[in-house]
């Protein structure tokens, strides 16, 4: 693993962020949109074979994209992506990576809504909000870790778009490869990079919207894409950073507290170990959010105003009547000074 010492891409998120995508890259089919985010449902066919997965586009990141540790925190068990929401997201991916065995740690350093949750000194590609808004992308130091005022952090595995271009043999070559779990992995030799499989990416575009990909995995006739695969996707759809996140089994999207994707872990019965014909989430660390927009603080006739719009008739008369008995006070207490 050679140095990796500087390599830092900074982004200013750009007023344009703050929209949707106005055109659908490569000709994907769009799904639903919101004010948060577009989402793109993709239908890749690989020489007959189909590999289906999901695509956001989320708009505004300081306001409506965050990083979450596990249920009760990094180290105190694992859940599904999900579970760790608890009701703070409108979709929810698995994340960072994690030790599949012993204490279940989270890898790398994660800042959490400001408050850094986990600290773990790896060298590994990091991808970052900061507070004065700015994309950070890159191996960072500690200092540097330190010196960014971050809102949100995570670390992945192979930094796979850099600059709008493939970076993955670059970034095997710098990073850490024993944090993934799959097989060992050289810059010459690495299954990690050639093994189909579900995949979750999380990059940028060129105005500062956060794009999160999740492709399914082995499920039917899906066979999952590499890691070559995964960065022409990104590229294709805009991206000019994307780093790759957890994976294979661990790749799942909800919707709320539906799942929305087909992971490739079969779901047992009764307790015991035997496959069924449906998928299964996988209780995974870390977790990606696309959260609603912030409800915005109204004046009193503002709330009244919106109530009306609503057709809330029970709470607007419980509105008027507490602004008639405040009239009356106010009335009566001008006629005691008089």
């Amino acid at each position: 693993m050679t140095s990796s010492e500087g390599v830092v891409e900074e982004f200013v998120i750009r007023k344009e962020s703050e929209v949707g995508i106005s055109a659908v890259p490569g000709g994907m089919p769009q799904g639903p949109d919101r004010r948060e985010f577009s989402q793109l449902n993709l239908k890749l066919d690989d020489n007959g074979v189909t590999n289906d997965g999901k695509l956001f586009y989320v708009n505004n990141p300081q306001e409506t994209f965050a990083v979450y540790p596990p249920l009760y925190g990094c180290g105190n068990g694992l859940f599904t992506a999900a579970e760790s929401a608890k009701d703070r997201c409108l979709i929810s991916t698995n994340g960072g990576f994690f030790e599949t065995q012993g204490l279940k740690r989270c890898h790398g350093t994660i800042v959490s809504d400001g408050v850094k949750v986990n600290e773990m000194n790896e060298t590994n590609v990091s991808f970052g909000i900061t507070r004065e808004g700015k994309i950070i992308v890159g191996y960072l130091s500690e200092s540097e870790k330190n010196t960014y005022n971050f809102t949100q952090l995570i670390n992945g595995v192979v930094w796979v778009v850099r600059n709008g271009k493939n970076f993955v043999s670059e970034s095997i070559a710098l990073e850490d490869m024993s944090i993934q779990e799959t097989s060992h992995c050289t810059p010459e030799d690495c299954f990690f990079r050639t093994v189909k499989a579900g995949r979750v990416l999380l990059g940028h575009d060129n105005v500062g919207r956060i794009l999160i990909m999740a492709t399914n995995g082995h499920r039917g006739n899906a066979a999952g894409i590499t890691l070559d695969e995964a960065a022409s996707l990104m590229i294709k759809a805009g991206a000019v950073n994307a780093v790759n996140m957890d994976g294979g089994g661990s790749a799942t999207v909800f919707s709320g507290n539906t799942l929305i994707s087909s992971p490739s872990d079969d779901c047992g019965v009764s307790g015991f170990d035997v496959p069924v014909s449906h998928s299964c989430a996988r209780n995974v660390s870390s977790i990606l959010c696309i959260k609603p927009y912030p409800d915005p603080i109204l004046s009193p006739h503002q709330h009244f105003r919106q109530i009306v719009s609503r057709r809330e008739p029970l709470e607007a008369l419980y509105v008027i009547a507490i602004l008639v008995v405040v009239l009356v006070v106010f009335k009566m207490m001008r006629r005691s000074r008089t």
